[in-house]
């Protein structure tokens, strides 16, 4: 009989010990919330973060220049080097893309004057630019629907069309 009890107690310190436990982490399900995601999260600016710290990407918007408003996206390697980024202006948008020593290599743009590519060689000297012009302004190209121009590695141009 006096193991009997024994046996009983110890059961119930177990069970109540299990049950503390359980309610300390969480407790019942039917107490349990139901996670909230927002539908919209509104920010100035969003940075990503990897598993150990280092900023991978920023999602901003703000001011560039002269008040001229901006919104960006800017990817970073593993290193923390800026690799490409993403703009949006009032008067266009802008891709640059950059090699593993952070110098610009290409660079696309899209303006109320037209598209231009440009090229660059690891000295971030401008090697090639290509440009569609349908307004015909100074901006782009010199007074022409379209250019081709090649630079050489001085910057000279030794190319161009028209």
């Amino acid at each position: 009989m006096k193991t009997y009890w024994i046996t009983n107690v110890l059961l119930v310190f177990v069970g109540s010990g299990l049950w503390a436990l359980a309610l300390m982490h969480g407790g019942s399900k039917a107490n349990a919330q139901p996670v909230v995601i927002p539908r919209v999260i509104k920010a100035h600016e969003f940075k990503l973060v990897d598993a150990n710290g280092q900023e991978r990407a920023t999602l901003g918007v703000g001011t560039l220049g002269e008040g001229k408003d901006i919104s960006e996206l800017d990817l970073y390697d593993a290193s923390g080097h800026l690799r490409t980024t993403l703009a949006a202006l009032k008067f266009g948008s802008w891709l640059s893309l950059d090699d593993a020593n952070g110098t610009t290599r290409l660079q696309i743009a899209v303006a109320e004057d037209g598209p231009v590519l440009y090229l660059y060689d690891a000295n971030s000297t401008k090697r090639a630019l290509l440009g569609i012009n349908p307004k015909n302004t100074k901006v782009v190209t010199k007074n022409a629907p379209f250019t081709i121009t090649i630079f050489d590695k001085k910057g000279k141009v030794i190319y161009q069309r028209p």
